[in-house]
């Protein structure tokens, strides 16, 4: 029997059109084309945690000090329309989201977990333009089902 975490992976495969994934120590890592990569994870098999970063940090202190300060002001204006939640960790600010692996509808024919995928997705692109100064694009709204074209796994 599959664990919960590869169900999930099964699941996001599934309804993107995309070969099974295969976890390399115990973490599964996506790449789709538009430099958006993110991870499927569970510290403890009951919370799935997808995961991405969404810039490095800067080297010199001053300047990272005023990126975070911007992104902070950004994220308190963008709380309500994305649920994604980011960080800084590691010299990087990150993009996260939890889901719980132990919920019954995640793998249901209804599973909430394809359009939580999509919305990080979305997210990710809204904040890696919000960190480059320059809009998201327009081809960065993601379906399910278009997902298939030029994405991959690694």
């Amino acid at each position: 029997m599959a664990s919960s975490l590869q169900q999930a992976a099964n699941i996001i495969t599934t309804a993107a059109g995309w070969k099974t994934a295969v976890p390399k120590d115990g973490i599964f890592h996506f790449s789709l084309e538009g430099n958006l990569e993110f991870d499927l994870l569970s510290p403890e098999n009951r919370t799935g945690i997808i995961k991405a970063e969404v810039t490095p940090l800067p080297a010199a202190p001053d300047e990272a000090e005023e990126l975070c300060a911007r992104l902070a002001k950004t994220a308190l204006g963008a709380m309500k329309k994305h649920r994604s939640v980011l960080a800084v960790a590691d010299g990087h600010v990150e993009l996260y989201r939890t889901f719980s692996l132990t919920d019954p509808s995640l793998c249901s024919s209804q599973s909430p977990l394809p359009a939580a995928v999509r919305d990080f997705l979305n997210d990710l692109a809204w904040w890696k333009a919000q960190t480059s100064g320059s809009p998201p694009s327009a081809a960065m709204s993601f379906s399910m089902s278009g997902w298939s074209f030029g994405s991959h796994l690694r």
